[in-house]
């Protein structure tokens, strides 16, 4: 399970997450600043708690380093995939600029634009629930393509200050849980992400 922080000295909890794979366990710790994808060199407070109910449960909240964080999620910015960090952007990382609308929770206010750029996640191999939020507090997007393993979603527009989630399953067999945001054309250039969620069922 991972964790990463906005700033230094910030305090984060969450749940402690295991899987035994082939005899393997499964888990890890990120810190990180999110801006420039660096492991931070300050240390931070972490609150490990049991839960013997593992679903592989990890929600990212895009936005600006001072942004706020939405309760529960890690905070993700240009962070590049390393097998050490385990998520993180695998393309078009030039084409990503995170934006704090100043206005509404703070799952929402912050985003992710891009014309397109790839997402993932290392997990273990299984079937997984993905949801995905789109939307902009003061902008509207259109023909918004999002790419699930290598499945191509229906297009999404959305009005100023509407958000839409979309719920989509996917298969794992590579180790990895790809994701793909690529504007279609329209009025506007780009993809507005507030937010993913994801789940092992």
């Amino acid at each position: 399970f991972f964790f990463s922080s906005r700033r230094r000295h910030t305090r984060l909890q969450g749940d402690w997450s295991s899987d035994v794979c082939s005899s393997d366990l499964w888990f890890g710790l990120l810190l990180s600043n999110p801006q420039q994808g660096y492991l931070v060199d300050d240390l931070a407070d972490v609150l490990i708690t049991d839960d013997d109910n593992w679903t592989l449960n990890q929600e990212i909240d895009f936005g600006t380093e001072v942004s706020p964080v939405k309760a529960g999620a890690v905070a993700i910015g240009a962070l590049p995939l390393t097998p050490a960090k385990g998520l993180g952007w695998t393309a078009g990382i030039n084409n990503l600029q995170f934006v704090d609308r100043g206005i509404g929770t703070a799952g929402l206010r912050d985003i992710a634009l891009t014309a397109n750029s790839s997402f993932a996640f290392n997990v273990p191999n299984g079937i997984y629930t993905v949801r995905l939020t789109l939307g902009d507090s003061i902008k509207a997007h259109d023909q918004m393509r999002v790419t699930v393993e290598g499945a191509n979603k229906p297009l999404v527009s959305t009005a100023a200050n509407q958000f839409i989630t979309r719920i989509y399953n996917a298969t794992v067999n590579d180790g990895q849980l790809n994701l793909t945001f690529a504007d279609m054309g329209g009025t506007d250039p780009q993809v507005a992400i507030a937010g993913i969620a994801f789940g092992r069922r």
